[in-house]
């Protein structure tokens, strides 16, 4: 039982990597396009959308990591209200900086479902070899 347990937590942080740098890839391809058509709002904007997902996402994989291993309704509950109220104050945050473009930040959110899709097509590839 313990064996299986290691062997899914390795398997769930491999993904967890690779989402984590396709997204970076897609982030740094999509800014490149915008800085390189002279939309520098949108390349700050699409830079500091995938900072913000890529952090959200280790974060959230860390605590619901936590959440199965001590199998706790309350502090699955403390952290969907305190991710989500964060993540709340962020977006808010970002969204009233001047140099926010939401054409950007759309792009970053393109960028982590891109990387979704890439690791899914990856990992399906691996299983049939």
């Amino acid at each position: 039982m313990v064996c299986k347990f290691a062997l899914k937590i390795e398997e769930n942080r491999k993904m967890i990597n690779f989402i984590v740098l396709a997204t970076i890839v897609w982030g740094l391809v999509f800014a490149t396009i915008c800085y390189l058509l002279k939309f520098n709002d949108a390349t700050i904007s699409i830079i500091a959308g995938v900072f913000g997902l890529i952090i959200n996402f280790l974060v959230l994989s860390l605590a619901w990591k936590l959440i199965f291993l001590k199998k706790s309704i309350a502090l699955a509950v403390l952290v969907i209200i305190f991710k989500y109220l964060i993540l709340a104050l962020v977006l808010w945050a970002i969204s009233t900086a001047p140099w926010f473009e939401p054409v950007g930040f759309v792009l970053a959110l393109a960028s982590f479902l891109l990387a979704i899709v890439c690791s899914t097509i990856f990992k399906k590839r691996i299983k049939t070899e």
